[in-house]
């Protein structure tokens, strides 16, 4: 199973699995924008499409963004644009 990506025709393009990005999910346990629920419940939804994904529910950070959250962010970028580099 992949995931289904858009593109300018109708039709739905099925993404195989293996080559799926990396994802991170980062959020506070107590954001009043993002519930945690809602983080959860996307992280099973990209495992079962097949996806490595790294979640991160900070404990009372609120709606912010940390230090830790961009590194994870910069190195799911640095995992996507390696390959490009070489």
């Amino acid at each position: 199973m992949g995931a289904i990506r858009c593109s300018s025709t109708p039709q739905p393009t099925v993404i195989p699995p293996d080559t799926l990005p990396p994802i991170f999910l980062g959020c506070s346990d107590v954001d009043s924008h993002i519930p945690a629920e809602r983080v959860l419940e996307s992280e099973a939804v990209f495992r079962r499409l097949g996806a490595a994904v790294t979640r991160k529910l900070y404990p009372g950070m609120g709606h912010t963004v940390i230090g830790d959250e961009i590194e994870q962010v910069q190195r799911v970028m640095d995992a996507v644009l390696q390959p490009s580099r070489a």
